[in-house]
Order: structure tokens, then C-alpha cells, then sequence
């Protein structure tokens, strides 16, 4: 028996809040919906011959460049927005005759249709110049959602909500990620992604949890009386903190939908293929050596009786031995950073590559809950920056997350930081800690820099098992591994 938990009022451990505000209602009035189609049409004039310019703008520049395909589209696209603008219709093979501009049969032939590359350029000159002028156009699309959401706000405060979604709509097939026209609409932004309101009602469902009541095969295993609650996704189970358990699994849901969310995941998706994954927390070591015994499926189990933590893939496991001293955000963060590592095997497969594994588990916890106190590393004393290069000031405890950014920054100023090449061929098993928030600094600087690259780096990853990530590198980035590790540098310096 299950019995539901309301859902969660308070932010708590999560920084996003999964609300929002509907469109004003569609008035029903007839006469009403008529006011409302010549407003949108009068302020639709207003803006149209602004943005006409900019296309023009786009199209003249096009032509200079012999880019006659793009010139064309956007002089097309101009007239949409403005059917009087004279250099568009010139260029398009228009004459004006009394009042009306009609089509010029032997001048529209005139028109180049498709883009030309000038005979001494290189391939590499021309392809540089197409990019560009693609750049500048998003840049256009982007000024031209923006006007749409502003007319669709206006419809809204006049309370014409029909034609406020007509613009919105419009504006987001120029620019998906018009944020205006998307919070108008009741759209949420969680990472990358844009949830519907139907999505954050199912996140927010998830988030609450259901509490277990009935005995399991853990509280006979243990010995102990467990607090249990469950989730889509996820099952925690506490002998000690049954008022803890609402937010953790508050905190693992918020963190699946995120992480499936930034790499353009739709969060509903059930990457466990139908399976929940069990995080249990015990407080004395009687049970914990009983949990390492019967469930972690450990490999060496005297060892990891005397570790905190433990995590089977094949189980579908993770267990936490609870410090005494231990605050909830102690037990909560090695239950998010096992429920990263899940994720991250589920989604890209990226367990056998140590540095993206460690990387990717610290970048989503700390994107939850902005620390994160767990690493499947020992602690390092060797050195300042962990390693063998001794420098003045004494040794540095990179298990403080809060102190990463200081840390990296005087490590690379200092020129001790390990080789990028280098950590990404290390083994989990001689990985180092400090070389594992390298790794999460990586980690952070792609997503931020070079997002689709990195997501379909990701994706070779995971589809070739065996690939050669410096032949990977070189092929999606575009560069060698030792310069992406330059700009590394140059952005820990900045940011950090």
C-alpha cells in the first residue's frame, strides 16, 4: 500500500521552481476577435518595416558576397514583413505601376538563383563566408521573434489571447528559444529545454513521491525498520531521517529531469527502461556491513565496509553509510552523486570513460544543489594541487567543492594542472581526485562553450565504445585536444 505526498511548496534543495502563468483567456465575443485581428494587424504594419530593413540589410549583404540563394530568400522574406519596400522589389524584378508592384518577367530572370563561389577563393574562404552570413541571419531571426513576442504581449495586455498565440507561435519558429514568447505561453526552462505545461505538471507530480508503507526485502536483510518513499524513478529507503527523504527525492527527480532536460532530452523519457533504481541509507555498521554483504554486489566487500558509499549498475543499487556528525545534506549529495552516475550510464554509457563519468556526476549535483561533497576518489594529501608538484602554501582538501574555482585557478596560473590528453585516457582506477575536478572544470567549460559539440562527442562515446577520443576530439571540435586544453586554461583563469 502507497499512500500519495503532497506536492512540495517550499524550493529546498532545488533552484528551479516548476511554475507558471496561462495566457490570458480567449475572449468569446465575435466583435471582439474582429478588434482583435485589426490589432494585430495594425501593430504587425508597425513593426514590419523595421524588420523588413534588417532583412534587406541581410539580402543586399548576401549579394555582395555572390551568396545570390540567401539574397533572394531574405529579399523574399523582407516583402512579408513591408510589400512596399523599393529595394527589395527592385532587386526581385518588380516595377511599380500606378499603385501596385507587378512582377517584371525578364528582370525576375535576371536574378541569380543560387549561391556562386568566386573562382580564386578557396572552399575553405567560401564556407568561411556562408557561416558567417548564416550567423548574421540567425541574428535577424532572432531580432524578429523578439518583435513578434513584443506584439504578442500587446495582445495579451488588450486581451486578444488568440492572436497573442499566433504571434508567439510565430515567433518561435524563428527562434525556438525566444524566452518572452515561451514564459508567455506558460513554457518553463529547465537547462536547455523548454517544458509545456503538461511536462512541468508531470515533473512536479514525480518530485512529490508516494511514501511505501509495506515491509521490503531490505528491512528483513538489515535488520532494521526502514522510512521508504518512492518516485518514478528512484526508491530511498532511511533508518534514521524519514523526514529527509521528501526533499532527496525531491532533489534525484530534479536532477533527472535536468540532466535529460540540458541535452535536449524530453524529462519525461524513462532512460531506466521501465526499472527504479534503489538508494539506501543506513546509520551503524551493523547494517552496513549486512548491506555490503547481501546487496551492493561488491567486489571486494571488506574494503567497501570500511568506505561510506557503494553503487552496483547491475543491482540497480547505491547504499550510504551515514557519518554520525553528518548534516542531511551530507547523506543527500552522495544519493544524488550515485543517481548522476545512473543517468549518465543510461544515457550516454559513459561509465568506461572515467573523466566524462566523474565530470558529468559532478556537474549535474552541483547543478542542483550549487556543491557537491562526493567522489568515488580517495582523498589526495600529495602537494597543494594534489599531485607531485610541491608549491608553497600547503595542501589542499579537493573534496570542499565551494573551493574548486579558487583552487583551479591558482593551479593553472601555478602550470601544475595535469594534461587534458592525459586525464582523458587515465583509468577510474589511478584517476586522481583533483584530476577528476579538472574533469568537471572541462565538463563545465564545453557545456558552456561548445554545447552541441560536446552533446555529439557524447554520442560518439556512446555509440563507439572503443572510439579514439583524441581522433574524436579532432574530427567534432575541430581542433587537437592540446588546444581545447589552452582555451581550458584560458577559461578557468577568466571564470574561475
Amino acid at each position: 500500500m502507497r499512500t500519495r505526498l503532497g506536492l512540495l511548496a517550499a524550493a529546498g534543495l532545488l533552484s528551479l521552481t516548476f511554475s507558471y502563468a496561462s495566457p490570458a483567456p480567449t475572449t468569446p465575443v465575435a466583435h471582439a476577435a474582429d478588434a482583435g485581428l485589426t490589432f494585430f494587424e495594425g501593430e504587425f504594419k508597425k513593426m514590419g518595416k523595421n524588420v523588413a530593413g534588417k532583412l534587406w540589410s541581410v539580402s543586399n549583404d548576401a549579394r555582395k558576397k555572390n551568396l545570390f540563394q540567401f539574397a533572394k530568400e531574405a529579399a523574399t522574406r523582407a516583402l512579408f514583413f513591408n510589400p512596399n519596400h523599393k529595394d527589395a522589389r527592385d532587386y526581385l524584378g518588380y516595377v511599380k505601376k500606378k499603385k501596385e508592384w507587378v512582377l517584371d518577367a525578364d528582370a525576375a530572370a535576371k536574378v541569380k538563383p543560387q549561391n556562386m563561389k568566386n573562382a580564386k577563393e578557396s572552399q575553405k574562404t567560401f564556407d568561411g563566408k556562408v557561416k558567417k552570413w548564416r550567423e548574421s541571419r540567425k541574428k535577424v531571426d532572432a531580432f524578429v521573434a523578439a518583435k513578434y513576442a513584443q506584439l504578442g504581449k500587446a495582445c495579451l495586455t488588450k486581451g486578444y489571447g488568440d492572436q497573442a498565440q499566433k504571434a508567439f507561435e510565430r515567433a518561435l519558429l524563428m527562434d525556438p528559444d525566444q524566452a518572452d514568447a515561451r514564459k508567455s505561453m506558460g513554457h518553463v526552462k529547465l537547462g536547455k529545454l523548454w517544458l509545456t505545461p503538461k511536462q512541468v505538471e508531470a515533473v512536479n507530480k514525480a518530485i512529490g513521491g508516494e511514501w511505501i508503507t509495506e515491509a521490503t526485502e531490505y528491512d528483513k536483510g538489515l535488520g532494521v525498520a526502514l522510512s521508504k518513499m518512492e518516485s518514478p524513478h528512484f526508491r530511498v529507503f532511511d533508518d534514521a531521517s524519514k523526514d529527509a527523504i521528501p526533499e532527496t527525492i525531491k532533489g534525484l527527480e530534479t536532477l533527472y529531469a535536468y540532466f535529460l532536460a540540458d541535452v535536449g532530452i524530453d524529462p519525461l523519457t524513462d532512460v531506466f527502461g521501465g526499472e527504479k533504481y534503489d538508494l539506501v541509507v543506513v546509520s551503524t555498521k551493523g547494517p552496513w556491513d549486512k548491506w555490503v554483504d547481501e546487496f551492493s554486489n561488491s567486489a571486494d566487500k571488506e574494503w567497501t565496509k570500511g568506505s561510506s558509499t557503494s553503487r552496483s549498475y547491475i543491482t540497480r543499487r547505491g547504499g550510504v553509510f551515514r557519518v554520525e556528525t553528518a548534516e542531511d545534506v551530507d547523506t543527500r549529495d552522495p544519493l544524488l552523486h550515485h543517481a548522476a552516475h545512473f543517468i549518465s550510464q543510461a544515457v550516454w554509457k559513459s561509465r568506461p570513460v572515467a573523466w566524462l563519468d566523474e565530470g558529468l556526476a559532478y556537474y549535474y549535483t552541483v547543478r542542483v544543489q550549487n556543491t557537491t561533497r562526493t567522489s568515488c576518489l580517495a582523498k589526495e594529501t600529495i602537494g597543494e594541487y594534489g599531485n607531485d608538484q610541491e608549491v608553497v602554501g600547503g595542501d589542499k582538501d579537493w573534496t570542499v567543492s565551494e573551493q574548486w574555482r579558487e583552487f583551479l585557478h591558482a593551479m593553472v596560473k601555478a602550470k601544475a594542472d595535469t594534461e587534458l590528453r592525459t586525464i582523458m585516457l587515465t583509468p577510474l582506477s589511478t584517476l586522481k581526485l583533483h584530476d577528476s575536478v579538472k574533469a568537471w572544470a572541462v565538463v563545465t567549460f564545453l557545456m558552456e562553450k561548445y554545447r552541441d559539440p560536446f552533446i555529439t562527442f557524447l554520442k560518439r562515446i556512446r555509440d563507439e565504445p572503443k572510439v579514439d577520443q583524441e581522433k574524436a576530439v579532432e574530427e567534432i571540435f575541430g581542433k587537437g585536444i592540446e588546444d581545447l586544453d589552452k582555451e581550458w586554461r584560458a577559461f578557468a583563469i577568466r571564470a574561475f
